[in-house]
């Protein structure tokens, strides 16, 4: 079975995994899906179908975080993966992860936001709770986040930050533009997650 085959079935097989995690009240206390739980569903299922996946990591940056103590700091690493299949050929794909932390666990929490992004991507997880098709838009509003918004306040980030954020662009094949995020809600949602965790 060739990889693109593995992963495939793997895809096939998932689950759908809800946000059932929520952060402290003083970060929002917003719902969310943690590796831990996307891991759960998925070892068995990467075993069975015989996929490894193989990590490369490299520091981006290591900065002080924007509006946070002393000794707080934002590591951001860009992370090269190789899925392996059962009869050893291989995809690639990369990502990046921004860990922020006041003492050494900036890179761990990097590498598990690089980790969840690329499962959550190259696996298509999903949330059907998250499904927007019966959303009823009459009243004229959406819950989605406006580029407008997220372009304005790029132009108020500190000079670091927005470098960090073009290089992050880059390494994704984006472009760090209000028509990019226009066209690509994955590409805004992930701008913005980056700002706030600078912010």
């Amino acid at each position: 079975m060739k990889v693109q085959e593995a992963v495939a079935d793997i895809i096939r097989k998932l689950p759908a995994i809800g946000k059932d995690s929520t952060s402290a009240a003083a970060q929002g206390g917003y719902a969310y899906r943690g590796i831990e739980q996307i891991t759960a569903s998925l070892q068995p299922l990467l075993g069975e179908f015989g996929v490894i996946i193989v990590p490369q990591a490299q520091v981006v940056s290591i900065q002080p975080a924007p509006g946070m103590k002393d000794f707080w700091t934002d590591t951001v690493l860009s992370v090269a993966w190789t899925i392996i299949g059962p009869e050893g050929d291989t995809i690639e794909a990369c990502t990046v992860g921004i860990g922020r932390d006041n003492a050494d666990k900036g890179a761990n929490k990097a590498m598990s936001q690089a980790f969840k992004y690329l499962l959550l991507d190259l696996l298509c997880i999903s949330d059907r709770k998250d499904d927007s098709d019966g959303a009823d838009y009459t009243a004229g509003t959406s819950a989605r986040p406006d580029p407008n918004v997220t372009f304005k306040r790029l132009t108020q980030l500190q000079p670091d930050t927005q470098a960090a954020l073009r290089k992050l662009a880059t390494e994704t094949g984006h472009r760090l533009t209000l028509k990019q995020m226009h066209e690509d809600p994955a590409w805004h949602a992930m701008v913005i997650e980056t700002i706030n965790a600078w912010e």
